[in-house]
């Protein structure tokens, strides 16, 4: 037989395997070819959005900052979440009973502790002679690398800074970078590994137009790399950058800058928030369906998630 013979047979294989896994899927009772009605007109649902108050929602809900657990945004997120479900009548009550069966909306909350990295603030700290008009810069530390947070010593770092582009080996020629604090583009991979191998104290990134799920999960590591990592806004980063280029080219010796920066693991409190609506069915009241979402947030950047 041919190898392409084969291969349609191992087609045919997998998809007659996947129809039946279907089918099985498909309880007794609906198996005979009794359908039920789908909704279709998606055009005619999505029209019944009130865009307006979904807009009013995602602001209330992003408005007090970051939603990792622990932080400010998380807390006032939940608050509104048991705001909404007791104006929709769902009253408060405790976990024992939740479950019951009196037939009324009803809503417990789950607490919990977790650990978490909380920023306690950084800076760069620039001399007169670098700028007059732009020098402290907030900086905000990255995801943790392991248990390694983005924290310097107490008295902060004071080292030269350099810029290194997007971190390649040649970006570095001419200059040093041991003990360094090196400037790099957020959209450089895991580039920033060659700057910690070749001794720098701290990266700095600076924040680009726009990025991607896989560049930030480049910007920490799984085992605990003595390396502090931050992010620096677009317009701060692009001026510092701009301060900077000149110097290699001028054969200057790189300026010296200082910065601080404390991130700690705390314990803090997170909620599971459930509402139980009961149905009234009493063919298919006792049958659960779960809507389920998450209302915190996950970002490279801890506190501006």
């Amino acid at each position: 037989m041919t190898k392409t013979f084969w291969i349609i047979l191992a087609c045919l294989t997998m998809v007659g395997t996947v129809y039946i896994a279907a089918w099985m899927s498909v309880p007794p009772d609906r198996r005979a070819g009794v359908a039920e009605p789908l909704v279709t007109d998606y055009i005619a649902t999505a029209a019944t959005v009130d865009s307006t108050r979904l807009r009013a929602m995602i602001t209330q809900l992003t408005a007090a900052g970051s939603r990792v657990t622990g932080y400010p945004g998380n807390e006032a997120a939940a608050a509104y979440i048991r705001g909404q479900f007791a104006s929709l009548g769902f009253a408060v009550v405790d976990s024992a009973r939740f479950w019951t069966t009196d037939g009324d909306p009803r809503m417990t909350v789950e607490s919990f502790p977790v650990v978490v990295p909380i920023d306690k603030g950084a800076a760069l700290i620039l001399p007169d002679t670098i700028s007059t008009n732009l020098q402290e810069i907030r900086l905000y530390p990255l995801w943790p690398n392991l248990v390694r947070t983005s924290t310097v010593p107490p008295e902060g770092l004071s080292t030269p800074i350099i810029y290194g582009g997007i971190g390649t080996p040649e970006a570095f020629n001419g200059q040093d970078i041991d003990g360094n604090i090196v400037l790099l583009e957020f959209n450089s991979g895991q580039n920033w590994l060659t700057a910690a191998s070749l001794g720098a104290s701290a990266v700095v990134f600076i924040e680009p137009e726009e990025t991607s799920r896989g560049e930030a999960e480049r910007k920490f590591l799984t085992v605990p790399a003595d390396i502090p990592r931050f992010w620096i806004g677009r317009d701060a980063g692009i001026r510092l950058r701009s301060m900077l280029q000149d110097y290699p080219e001028a054969k200057r010796p790189p300026p010296l800058v200082r910065l601080t920066a404390r991130m700690d693991w705390e314990n803090r409190a997170a909620q599971n928030i459930y509402a139980l609506l009961p149905g009234t069915d009493p063919t298919i009241a006792h049958e659960v369906i779960v809507i389920e979402s998450y209302y915190d947030a996950m970002s490279v950047v801890p506190s501006l998630a």
